[in-house]
């Protein structure tokens, strides 16, 4: 490692996971590296709701993604606790108490600020409604039919679930809500995943009690990382 650390500048090491494997993996890592008196000031690791753990595994930095708009991923166990398949747990599609650290029992639709507004343009086969955004401005949309807790909370109807993507329209089941949905209606979603959608757009608009307060450009619009 002595070697190497002469040719680079080692800031620290990234991890992701906070399971106990990981952390004595870093544990070792830093081990190695201060044996070889390599010094490793930043440990980063973790993600929205594992601050308390990776603080536990001595990380120095925590990367939070969707602190700031919390998003379905964390909130559909309070929306769909129907759920119970794979992808569920892959968008804490669970019982609050499951996780209890991630704060999961704390959140609330109201606790998400961020909506993803969508036109009805189509209601013509009973049982769907067809909006004028697809995955060009909603993320994440894997290809063909979506498993119903990937496509985001519709506020005004929670019942409601995108059952479909094409690149600009979305095909949503409405089968299970009560009201009409006409077309002009205005269905808002909290997405799935809300950094990967905001990333889709250039802008975000502030809305505080039915106005446009401010528009925000979104500076990440475009870039990869």
């Amino acid at each position: 490692m002595a070697w190497l650390a002469s040719a680079l500048q080692l800031l620290g090491i990234i991890n992701y996971d906070r399971e106990e494997r990981v952390r004595s993996f870093v544990a070792e890592t830093l081990r190695l590296a201060s044996a070889e008196g390599i010094k490793l000031p930043v440990v980063s690791g973790g993600g929205t709701g594992t601050q308390k753990q990776i603080a536990e595994m001595g990380c120095t930095e925590a990367r939070m993604g969707c602190y700031c708009w919390e998003g379905e991923q964390r909130l559909c166990a309070h929306i769909t606790p129907h759920v119970t398949s794979f992808p569920a747990v892959l968008t804490r599609a669970v019982a609050p108490d499951t996780f209890p650290n991630l704060g999961l029992a704390e959140l609330s639709p109201q606790r998400c600020p961020l909506r993803l507004w969508s036109t009805v343009i189509s209601t013509a086969v009973p049982g769907q409604a067809v909006v004028d955004v697809g995955s060009k401005g909603f993320a994440p949309c894997p290809p063909g039919p979506l498993p119903r807790e990937w496509g985001g909370v519709c506020v005004e109807h929670p019942a409601a679930f995108m059952r479909q993507m094409s690149v600009e329209h979305g095909i949503v089941d409405i089968d299970g809500v009560d009201e009409e949905i006409r077309v002009g209606d205005v269905l808002s979603w909290i997405p799935t995943n809300a950094e990967l959608t905001v990333a889709l757009h250039d802008q975000a608009f502030a809305v505080r009690d039915g106005a446009v307060v401010e528009v925000w450009p979104v500076a990440g619009r475009g870039h990869f990382a």
